[in-house]
């Protein structure tokens, strides 16, 4: 259990060697994947409430969190795939680096 938080560091290192503006996006873009759904479900159930009780504030505060996560949800993969392989060029070329200046 000891090598988790070591290997935990080791990567939080890596990544912020690599760039911290490209590493806490990457961070934050696969944050937001996990968190569209979320949003979804917390507002289809007082958007549901308000068209049945004929109440338009419950509907707006229900749909507000669906339209945001409509929008994270097309957004998300389009920023993925972008942070992923600046993420991905930058750690090649950190271990590079590293590699070279350890032999």
């Amino acid at each position: 259990m000891r090598s988790v938080p070591r290997a935990s560091r080791l990567l939080v290192g890596l990544g912020w060697e690599i760039g911290a503006p490209v590493f806490l996006l990457y961070v934050l873009v696969s944050a937001t994947s996990f968190l569209s759904p979320l949003l979804l479900a917390a507002g289809l159930r007082p958007f549901i409430d308000g068209l049945v009780a004929h109440d338009p504030g419950q509907s707006v505060a229900g749909a507000v969190p669906m339209a945001i996560a409509l929008v994270l949800g097309v957004a998300a993969p389009s920023a993925l795939r972008w942070t992923t392989t600046r993420f991905r060029e930058r750690t090649i070329m950190v271990l590079q680096r590293r590699l070279l200046l350890h032999e």
